[in-house]
């Protein structure tokens, strides 16, 4: 008899223990983004040190605010800004690219929620075309975390695309999304709960991953099984 009630505990204890460990989600990115590019160093003379000094070597970079609007998956829909900046220090006649740094972050419309990234200067650079007008653009930027359902998260997205000279200082982008995303478990479009509940405390969420943290409408599952 004491064999059996030590062997229905530790039963008993596996199962908690396995209901209650459940993976991170990763998947795929897919989608695009359009949005503007503007110069925030404008050479204030032909010789400013300091000044946005394109298709020149010595160092020079040149500073961008950005912005627009993007689709992916499994982002959703929503906007972007960031702060970007191309040093033209390697810059060459057969090297005609600047190497790209910053940091974009993206807010899905429909939750609030963030996702911050980090362009990988090591891989990351915009270059010169044929027309002199188009740039091409291979961003890599480094997911480093984010709000509600994009708290923790990591991985990498691949922005592919071109930006337009648009007047004295400022672009028209556009680009194709693709990468990964790995979103913590509780945080993968199952509310805020241990077990993918809310216990109650907050919005359980939806499988399209909009759920909320903090949020106390009870309208989640409780752990008894029924409906708050």
């Amino acid at each position: 008899m004491l064999v059996a009630v030590f062997l229905t505990f530790g039963t008993v204890s596996v199962f908690a223990k396995d209901k209650g460990k459940e993976k991170d989600t990763t998947s795929q990115v897919s989608g695009t983004s359009t949005g503007t590019s503007t110069v925030t160093n404008p050479p204030t003379s032909p010789t400013d040190p300091n000044g946005c000094a394109p298709n020149t070597g010595g160092g020079k970079a040149c500073h961008f605010d950005v912005s627009g609007t993007f689709t992916a998956s499994p982002l959703g829909t929503g906007t972007y800004a960031g702060k970007v900046t191309l040093d033209y220090h390697s810059y060459t006649a057969t090297n005609r690219c600047a190497t790209a740094s910053g940091t974009i972050t993206f807010t899905n419309t429909a939750t609030g929620d963030k996702l911050y990234t980090m362009i990988d200067p090591t891989r990351s650079n915009v270059c010169e075309t044929a027309t002199p007008t188009i740039h091409s653009e291979d961003l890599v930027l480094i997911i480093t975390g984010g709000t509600g359902q994009f708290a923790g998260a990591t991985g990498t997205i691949m922005s592919k695309g071109t930006t337009i000279d648009a007047g004295p200082g400022m672009h028209t982008d556009s680009a194709t999304l693709t990468g990964s995303i790995t979103l913590e478990h509780g945080n993968n479009g199952h509310g805020c709960g241990n077990d993918g509940h809310d216990n109650g405390n907050g919005n359980g969420g939806d499988d399209n991953g909009n759920g909320h943290c903090g949020s106390n409408h009870g309208d989640g599952h409780d752990d008894n099984g029924g409906d708050n």
